[in-house]
């Protein structure tokens, strides 16, 4: 590749200096086993199969999918937090990382116990003697309160043993008989519970890899299920890993076959080599930059960097690996290096430093930073923002040397305007209107060198109406204004803060609680799409950005109330498939929450039906049925994986239009039991509809049979 005799940069002139711009010159085959199969017979393969599927299904919790998610969030923040009070970078990560464990560890301890306690509570105990009711007094005891996040994973773990029971005693799952006392349903639990934390912690503090072997690989071998183990690569999902890896173990022939699982499942875990040498590559090209020769392109060093963020990445696209790494790394550090070589040295990293304010040095603790290691730093993300970009092209892109040239210089064009001032650019860049002046953003946090998230510069002051917090549309699905008046808000408009957030290689939720202080959580902050970017502030390129020809990269928001807690509440529709059954079975839970219920008994003291039918067929609107649509989607991917989306759509859609008829049709016979679910004191109150199928074929393309109604206080999801 060579490149052209000119490139043009998005700068307005040639260079920077301190006082004038500077001129800038142009620049294995696989094993193959000699036995036809395995040992064991084809309906034995069968049927082990379909036990161990019905088994994962009956495992599925939504409910401990969240706790899990909520626990990676917390050991991040509390890792992130601990690294930034060292100012010793080498022992910051250390330290952080062990009382990171230390926490985890903690965890650890207090939910074996409780499993130990259960354990030797039910050792002789049969599965198929153990009532509803005394799940539910096992849970209420050991899961009281529903926002500690120990007992929350607890009660989970929980339910998953007394499920494993409940399938047995039904016959849903075969092929358990020797598990007839509960003790070692809750003894396998206990084995796995380690090495889920230790996932965790990976998780938390990037020592997870991005792509994990499938699932399962290990017992589908022995069952004969090749296909198991040929799953593409995807990000882990830690519960759904969890909840197969139980599955495997229980149904394991014997105690070496666990014992050989159980180790594979607790290997140790690959460090954060990457993302580690990513924090260092980024520190070393802004100190190279700032002391650099001024008008030297500097190729040696983009060469050293460039690397860097290859192996951080958390997918290299098909065509870096077709053309070659090399060759796409010399072309891309010669290019990069002749475009910003008059804007490098002391003088200019003066110039290039972000014009930010008094009140935002004093927001972020920038007082006491030279602007000349920001302006650098705005240089450095730009150039990584570009690279990664570039890496994210099809092969095509990357082949013909001036078409590539091209993408590099519409890659740095569009991170510039993201990351630079904007009086340095020219105005006929593409985005230069809606996006430049969004910033600045400062890498973060500030007192060690590794830097997990971006944070802007700049507060929003808003004045929030109810129509506008209405039409502010936040996952769940919620609006701004259900966050609003679940916080305690009487009185319109709202005056609130906006805060935010940026994601980088690594972000963890967490630690854009940890830096935001004031005690935040991560319940309080959400991805800032660019339409609620218009609605709450006027200006939508502030929203998540689809960045030219690369990832997206997140953007959250923290909305601030003073004397309010503005936080997500949990999802409202849960569901639950047992697909393996003879007749499968789809319960579909939504779940009211304090003032909803609140809400319906008043409707209901009035008589008003009508109303209550119509409040939940707004809940069940066109969002809800997008949520319910890809939840189904990875429900049916055991059953139907090819039709697996559009069969979701379908039976959401189905599924949600029977709900609002039968609710209709059974509220003049069921008023007196909604209303008393309402008024009990359990938060909140759950209407579960049950779907039957007439077989398994009936599940992936006919309708299901009319749903029952159970309408029960608290908080429901089995």
């Amino acid at each position: 590749m060579s490149m052209t005799d000119t490139a043009a940069g998005p700068f307005t002139g040639g260079g920077l200096s301190w006082q004038e711009p500077a001129a800038m010159e142009t620049a294995g085959t696989a094993l193959v086993s000699p036995f036809s199969g395995g040992v064991a017979a084809a309906g034995e393969y069968d049927a082990g199969r379909g036990d161990l599927e019905a088994l994962v299904g009956e495992l599925d919790d939504e409910g401990f999918r969240e706790a899990v998610e909520s626990l990676v969030d917390e050991v991040a923040g509390r890792y992130l937090t601990t690294a930034a009070r060292w100012p010793d970078d080498q022992q910051s990560e250390a330290v952080a990382e062990a009382e990171a464990g230390t926490f985890v560890q903690t965890l650890a301890d207090t939910l074996d116990r409780g499993l130990g306690e259960l354990e030797a509570r039910y050792e002789h105990r049969r599965v198929d003697s153990i009532t509803d009711d005394e799940i539910d007094a096992v849970l209420g005891e050991y899961s009281r309160d529903p926002d500690s996040l120990s007992e929350q994973l607890f009660g989970g773990l929980i339910k998953k043993a007394f499920n494993v029971a409940k399938s047995v005693a039904k016959g849903a799952v075969k092929g358990l008989t020797k598990l007839i006392p509960m003790g070692p349903v809750f003894a396998v639990l206990r084995k796995l519970v380690q090495p889920l934390l230790k996932r965790v912690l990976g998780k938390a503090i990037n020592r997870l890899p991005v792509v994990l072997r499938a699932p399962a690989s290990l017992l589908a071998s022995k069952l004969g299920i090749a296909e198991a183990g040929a799953e593409a690569e995807a990000e882990p999902d830690l519960s759904e890993e969890f909840d197969r890896q139980y599955a495997e173990l229980l149904f394991a022939p014997g105690d070496a076959d666990q014992t050989e699982m159980l180790f594979e499942y607790d290997q140790e875990l690959p460090g954060p080599a990457e993302i580690t040498a990513l924090d260092d590559a980024r520190e070393t090209l802004a100190y190279q930059l700032a002391r650099a020769e001024p008008g030297q392109p500097p190729t040696a060093q983009l060469e050293q960097f460039i690397p860097a963020v290859m192996a951080a990445m958390p997918l290299i696209r098909t065509g870096v690996r077709i053309v070659g790494r090399d060759r796409i790394k010399n072309f891309l550090a010669r290019q990069l290096a002749g475009l910003i070589q008059g804007y490098i040295g002391p003088e200019a990293a003066k110039a290039l430093a972000p014009r930010i304010a008094d009140a935002g040095l004093r927001l972020l603790s920038l007082e006491a930073e030279s602007p000349e290691q920001l302006g650098t730093e705005a240089l450095v993300s730009t150039l990584e923002e570009t690279v990664t970009q570039v890496l994210s092209l099809p092969p095509e892109a990357l082949e013909e040397p001036l078409r590539f040239e091209a993408e590099i210089q519409e890659a740095l064009a569009s991170a510039a305007v993201h990351h630079l001032p904007q009086e340095l650019l020219r105005d006929d860049l593409p985005g230069y209107e809606t996006d430049a002046g969004t910033g600045p953003w400062i890498s973060m946090p500030r007192r060690t060198k590794h830097r997990r998230y971006r944070r802007s510069a700049r507060r929003y002051d808003v004045q929030i109406t109810r129509p506008q917090a209405s039409s502010v549309e936040l996952p769940g699905p919620e609006t701004l204004e259900d966050r609003l008046l679940d916080a305690g808000v009487s009185a319109w408009p709202v005056s609130a803060e906006v805060e935010l957030f940026e994601s980088m290689v690594g972000t963890q939720v967490g630690y854009l609680a940890a830096g935001a202080g004031d005690d935040a959580g991560t319940a309080e902050f959400e991805e800032l799409s660019p339409r609620n970017a218009a609605l709450l502030l006027g200006r939508p390129a502030l929203g998540t950005r689809a960045v030219f020809g690369g990832p997206v990269t997140r953007r959250y928001f923290r909305l601030v109330v003073p004397g309010r807690k503005v936080v997500r509440r949990r999802h409202r529709v849960y569901l639950r498939l047992r697909a393996q059954q003879a007749q499968p079975e789809l319960r579909v839970h939504v779940r009211l929450g304090e003032r909803l219920a609140a809400q319906v008994a008043t409707m209901l003291a009035r008589n008003n039906q009508a109303e209550v039918v119509a409040l939940i067929g707004r809940l069940l609107g066109p969002r809800v049925q997008e949520q319910v649509a890809k939840r189904l989607a990875v429900l049916l991917r055991r059953t139907a994986p090819a039709a697996a989306a559009a069969r979701g759509r379908q039976l959401a859609t189905a599924v949600l239009e029977q709900i609002k008829t039968h609710l209709a049709k059974e509220l003049p016979a069921s008023q007196e039991a909604l209303s008393t679910a309402a008024k009990d004191p359990a938060a909140g109150l759950t209407l579960t509809f049950a779907f039957s199928f007439a077989d398994a074929a009936a599940l992936t393309s006919g309708e299901p049979g009319p749903p029952t109604l159970t309408i029960r206080p608290g908080a429901h999801n089995d």
